[in-house]
């Protein structure tokens, strides 16, 4: 976790962690442009405020996997 201007903010590792899916997941929403929380980026960093990760796992409780729909 890292604070910065005094808001706590989590990698996409912790958010996974928190809310119980593979780090994959999260990326996969952020890359497919459906990421329901909402990220930061901060220089190279992509971080996420941790009362937005908690407000959503309290809204809408633990997401279902990433499934990607790539080509094969």
């Amino acid at each position: 976790m890292q604070v910065i201007a005094g808001e706590n903010y989590l990698t996409t590792r912790e958010v996974a962690d928190v809310l119980g899916i593979h780090p994959v997941t999260v990326r996969g929403w952020r890359s497919d442009g459906r990421d329901p929380i909402g990220s930061h980026r901060f220089g190279s960093s992509v971080l996420y405020k941790e009362s937005e990760v908690l407000a959503y796992l309290e809204a809408h409780g633990k997401p279902r996997p990433y499934v990607h729909r790539g080509s094969k």
